[in-house]
C-alpha cells in the first residue's frame, strides 16, 4: 500500500476557513487507486490528478461543486462514496452533485446516509464493496 499526500503541498494554516487545508491522499494498492478528498473541492483536487482512478471519496459530504462533472470526466471512477449523515441540515448530498455523478458510465455510488458503513477491500487488482444495509 502506498499513501501519497497530494494536498496540502505546502506548510501553512487554514486561516479563517476551517476547510482551508484539507488533506488529499492518493492510496495505491497494486493497480487500484483510491482518491481520498476530505473537504477539498475541485478547485484544489483537479490540478492534482488527471488520470483514471478506481475509487473516489466524494468531497465535502457531497456539497455542490461546479467543477465536479469536468473532474469526473478525467477520473472516471468505478466506485464513489459520499460520507454524509441522514437528514442533515445542509441537504447533503446536493442534487447537483448526484447529477454530476450520474454522468459517469457504470459508476457504483454508495452513500453512508443510505447504506451505512461502506467497506472497500482490494487484492490490488479488483475491488469488493460491502455495506451495512
Amino acid at each position: 500500500l502506498r499513501l501519497r499526500v497530494l494536498w496540502p503541498n505546502r506548510p501553512g494554516s487554514p486561516g479563517d476557513d476551517p476547510n482551508g487545508l484539507p488533506i488529499v491522499i492518493l492510496a495505491t494498492f497494486g493497480t487500484v487507486d483510491v482518491l481520498l478528498t476530505a473537504d477539498a473541492e475541485t478547485d484544489v483536487t483537479a490540478p492534482l490528478i488527471s488520470r483514471r482512478i478506481e475509487v473516489l471519496k466524494v468531497a465535502h459530504h457531497g456539497s455542490e461543486d461546479p467543477g465536479l462533472e469536468a473532474e469526473l470526466r478525467e477520473l472516471r471512477p468505478d466506485v464513489a462514496v459520499i460520507s454524509t449523515g441522514r437528514g442533515n441540515s445542509y441537504g447533503h448530498p446536493r442534487p447537483e452533485t448526484l447529477a454530476a455523478l450520474a454522468t459517469v458510465p457504470g459508476l457504483r455510488l454508495y452513500r453512508t446516509d443510505l447504506h451505512g458503513r461502506v467497506t472497500i477491500e482490494s487484492d490490488g487488482r479488483s475491488l469488493t464493496v460491502r455495506t451495512e444495509d
